[in-house]
C-alpha cells in the first residue's frame, strides 16, 4: 500500500520538475545553433563582399 502510493506521488513530483529543464536546455541549444548560423552567414557574406570589392578596384585600376 505504501509503495503504490509512493509510485503515484513520485512521478507527479518528478515530471513537472524535469520538463521545464529539458525545455530550457532545448531552447538554449536551438538559440546557440541559430546564433552560430547567423554569424557564420554574416562573416561568409562579408568575406565575399570584400572579395568582390577588391576585384572591382582591381578592374577599375587596370
Amino acid at each position: 500500500m505504501i509503495s503504490s502510493s509512493l509510485c503515484e506521488i513520485i512521478p507527479r513530483i518528478g515530471i513537472p520538475f524535469f520538463l521545464p529543464l529539458v525545455s530550457l536546455t532545448i531552447s538554449v541549444i536551438v538559440d546557440c545553433v541559430l546564433l552560430i548560423a547567423f554569424f557564420y552567414t554574416f562573416v561568409y557574406g562579408l568575406k565575399y563582399y570584400f572579395l568582390f570589392l577588391h576585384c572591382d578596384f582591381y578592374f577599375i585600376k587596370n
